[in-house]
């Protein structure tokens, strides 16, 4: 029964091994599609992430009307910058519509405009919709009185009836010379018809000459509404997203516990829905615990949280519907599990119709087992690929960043090289003695050497103090504007010069102290006297080593100062301003066209200051930002310009980078990186890889049906030798030379055969019983009765073991099994009359019980030998079998039986 078990065990594993690989192809389809619905996911979180951080530097860029309305103006002053100019009236029909167009409708009602067009020497008020006409020739006296005070530069006191008109207009507190030179193109708080206000003005100049201009101002409780502000935002956020996104404000928890968002109303209907408001309020209850700067998923939507600016009491969410990432990962495995489907139904056809034959079942095991490894390398294969484009583009960003970083961190180099320089400039006796003269000629040579010098190594010379004992005050300069800055910092230094001489000096017999001015005199009281730390300081700070400071509209300015000395006496305190915001462009763009010079990236930098408007360089790569995808790049470097860190972000086939060049201040710059390349060569690899695995499946099939072939062509042979045998014929031979199984299989088929020859000559006659009567009847056809058991014995399942075992097995088990029986039987009086196969055929002659009890003791003792025999084949893990005996008493017939050349003895009955 055991091995009839099997037996059965192994004809099932043979007919369901295919269905077993495809189930395990299928096992393979679903994990594989797991890998890479996880891959996929994994991307769209970092391109969600990316996107996230650049929504919300745009938040933290806008958050407040003010910012709002800034970016609304500079977009109406780029556009009349890009306009061309044609005649006057064009011009008024052009500013007017550009209003009309970018200005929405809730800011314009809350808008008092004036605009103002140049004529002749004077600024003329636009009398015509949308703009304001109310207090015509004050709003144009302002304008001009700004503009005047912006040429100017600080110090100078030649228009203070314009700053008074202006102090009149917008308040004692407006700061006329501050709100001209730096707060144009800026929302500025002023005070108007005696109420707070916020003043926007803006000039439009174009190579030097202004052709005119705006003013606007607006309630400042309204600008002040930091809900309206951020409500704003949160639509136009959810409107550009098409309603997949939205942005939330609520209150910090330690502020406000309870939760009161405030958001975008979209018709009657709330941005997000009722289920998003709940995970809204469950991430807000967490507080601190809910992490910063990071995307949570829960109920379908992302999360994405940061503050919106140290002075704002708001914390902004970023809720963005995710249903359609998590949607294709449900039902990616359902092609496999039809296709399983598929195989199943025709794997049972074949073996129902009869059709499953041996010849293609080994051809489809070998190779679907084949294939196996060849998917895996597919796997692999793919995987790698994609690692190495992600490895590739990944190397291009961080050399992106690189050149970018490298351009910040030579801005540095410049401030130390301009110490250097004018360390080595003042180290030349010629200047030297220059400067420490008396005559203010001298003084002035100096100073155009020193300027001279700059000049060669692309620095510019701003201004030169020089403070001699028992001498006010001397100054140089290479501009009015910068005339008017020295004179400016001159009231300082002057007072810090004088303290420190008086503190080195004091006491010597020649003492002469730093003259100063009656002005000068009252401000020295204001820092306390002389002598003071504070005061010593201003000048102390930038002793012999270079300081940088940065100036409004674009301005970086450094200074240097040092003491020299004639004859071991202290002759001259010397205070020198450089402007190095030219020369620090001058660089950015060298290095930005370095940066493209075979890289094919595009860089930009843009300036910070947009109050004169928007600035791009190099200039050539202008032109490329008003196209789409450069209106794209733009919108994410504008977005992330209040960002301290580095950005990035995929869009299409470029990846856009933003470095916010912290050591420079006052630019920031980007680039374009194209990938499309880098993705095609990936494309390129995966269609050579297909091509390799068709390759590869191709000769898989091929030679498995060699390989099948070459199992199968020999047992047909093998099929047409048995067939001769059982047709009696032994003519036949199973010729196969290899030496494998089917060589031992040959070689013990042969060896049978040879067997089977001889059992021919002596089978005839099996049985000794009857060998006289053989004898006697051997030529005659007559037969004689003869009373006596005839006992039958085989062994069970005997075609299922030969199946499943091979020809050497059977034929030991067999030889050890007859050799046994047939002693016991030959032992009890017995005598085997054939060999049937497995089967036994005794008779034990007589008449009565004698004959009887010999064949029931014969029986019993082969029975208990068979016993003995299983017992010890099972300890040495041999083939064992069952065996049957079965005996039947009565007359029988025995005779000869003939037919054509074949005659055999037989008992029968």
């Amino acid at each position: 029964m055991e091995n009839n078990w099997q037996g059965r065990l192994r004809s099932i594993f043979a007919y369901s091994f295919p269905l077993l690989l495809g189930a395990l192809f299928l096992a393979m389809f679903v994990q594989t599609e797991s890998y890479l619905n996880r891959k996929k996911a994994r991307e769209t979180h970092k391109k969600l992430l990316e996107q996230s951080r650049s929504v919300m530097s745009r938040i933290q860029s806008e958050f407040s009307l003010t910012a709002q309305l800034e970016t609304v103006f500079r977009q109406m002053i780029e556009e009349f910058f890009a306009h061309d100019e044609t005649t006057q009236t064009s011009s008024i029909e052009h500013i007017a519509e550009i209003y009309q167009r970018h200005m929405p409708p809730e800011f314009a009602s809350a808008a008092r405009v004036w605009a103002f067009q140049r004529r002749s020497d004077k600024f003329d008020i636009i009398d015509k919709p949308p703009f304001a006409t109310q207090k015509r020739a004050a709003m144009a006296r302002v304008f001009s009185a700004l503009f005047d005070l912006s040429k100017e530069a600080p110090g100078d006191t030649s228009n203070k009836t314009g700053e008074r008109f202006i102090v009149g207009v917008f308040g004692e507190n407006s700061a006329p010379e501050y709100l001209a030179s730096s707060r144009f193109g800026r929302m500025t708080p002023v005070i108007f018809e005696g109420r707070p206000h916020y003043l926007f003005w803006q000039k439009f100049e174009r190579d030097g000459r202004c052709s005119g201009g705006f003013i606007a101002l607006f309630a400042a409780n309204w600008v002040e509404n930091p809900e309206f502000a951020l409500e704003r935002l949160s639509e136009k956020i959810y409107r550009e997203s098409a309603g997949e996104a939205a942005a939330a404000f609520t209150l910090s928890p330690t502020i406000d516990k309870s939760f009161k968002p405030v958001m975008a109303q979209v018709g009657e209907e709330s941005a997000i829905s009722d289920s998003a408001l709940e995970l809204l309020k469950s991430a807000h209850d967490k507080g601190s615990n809910f992490p910063t700067r990071q995307l949570q998923q829960s109920h379908g939507y992302w999360l994405y949280k940061d503050m919106i600016a140290d002075g704002s009491p708001y914390i902004a969410w970023l809720l963005i519907n995710a249903a359609d990432d998590t949607a294709p990962a449900a039902v990616s495995a359902k092609p496999a599990a039809l296709i399983f489907a598929a195989w199943t139904v025709f794997y049972w056809y074949m073996r129902r119709s009869s059709r499953f034959k041996l010849k293609f079942a080994f051809r489809l095991l070998f190779f679907m087992t084949g294939m196996l490894p060849v998917l895996a390398l597919l796997l692999l294969g793919l995987e790698l690929i994609d690692q190495s484009a992600d490895a590739i583009i990944n190397e291009r960003v961080q050399t992106g960043f690189a050149k970018l970083k490298a351009i910040d961190e030579k801005s540095e180099d410049m401030a130390s090289l301009a110490g250097m320089l004018l360390r080595d400039i003042f180290h030349d006796s010629r200047i030297k003695n220059l400067l420490v003269s008396e005559a203010e000629a001298d003084n002035q040579r100096g100073f155009a050497d020193i300027e001279r010098n700059l000049q060669q190594h692309k620095y510019a010379l701003s201004y030169l103090h020089l403070f001699k004992p028992g001498h006010t005050a001397r100054m140089f300069a290479t501009s009015a504007k910068n005339l008017g800055l020295a004179r400016y910092y001159c009231e300082y230094l002057a007072i810090s010069c004088n303290a420190l001489h008086e503190h080195m000096s004091k006491g010597m017999p020649d003492y002469q102290p730093i003259v100063l001015s009656p002005s000068q005199m009252t401000t020295r009281k204001a820092f306390g006297g002389a002598e003071t730390q504070s005061t010593m300081d201003v000048f102390l700070d930038s002793l012999e080593r270079i300081s940088t400071f940065e100036g409004d509209n674009n301005d970086r300015q450094m200074v240097y100062s040092l003491i020299l000395t004639r004859d071991s006496k202290l002759a001259t305190y010397v205070f020198v301003g450089l402007n190095i915001a030219s020369t620090l462009l001058e660089m950015i763009i060298e290095e930005l066209q370095f940066a493209e010079k075979g890289s094919g990236s595009q860089f930009f930098c843009l300036n910070r200051d947009i109050s004169a408007g928007q600035k791009i360089y190099p200039d050539n790569n202008h032109k490329f930002l008003n196209s789409q995808s450069g209106r794209k790049f733009r919108k994410f470097l504008e977005a992330a310009a209040t960002s301290d860190y580095q950005m990035q972000m995929h869009i299409d086939d470029e990846v856009y980078i933003y470095e916010p060049l912290p050591r420079v201040k006052l630019y920031y710059a980007g680039a374009i990186i194209p990938i499309k390349e880098i993705k095609a060569a990936g494309e390129v690899r995966r269609t050579l890889l297909y091509a390799l695995v068709t390759l590869l499946a191709s000769s898989i099939y091929l030679l498995s049906a060699s390989i099948s072939s070459l199992i199968i062509k020999p047992t047909g042979r093998l099929a047409e030798v048995f067939a001769a045998i059982a047709e009696g014929s032994f003519n036949k031979t199973f010729a196969y030379t290899h030496n494998n199984e089917l060589g031992m299989l040959a070689r013990a088929t042969d060896s049978m055969i040879s067997g089977l020859k001889e059992r021919k000559l002596l089978g005839k006659f099996v049985s000794r019983t009857f060998d006289n009567e053989v004898l006697s009847i051997t030529s005659t056809d007559s037969a004689r009765e003869l009373y006596g058991v005839i006992l039958f014995s085989d062994i069970r399942n005997f075609t299922t073991l030969s199946e499943s075992n091979s020809a050497e097995t059977i034929a030991e088990l067999l030889n050890n099994h007859l050799k046994e029986m047939v002693e016991i039987i030959n032992h009890n009086g017995g005598e085997v009359e054939q060999f049937i196969g497995d089967a036994i055929v005794a008779f034990f002659p007589g008449e009565g019980e004698k004959s009887c009890q010999n064949a029931i003791h014969a029986a019993r003792l082969m029975m208990l030998r068979h016993h003995e025999i299983t017992a010890a084949r099972e300890m040495q893990h041999k083939l064992t079998c069952q065996i049957g005996i079965g005996l039947d008493y009565g007359l029988v017939m025995a005779g000869v039986l003939k037919a054509g050349s074949r005659s055999e003895f037989c008992v029968i009955g």
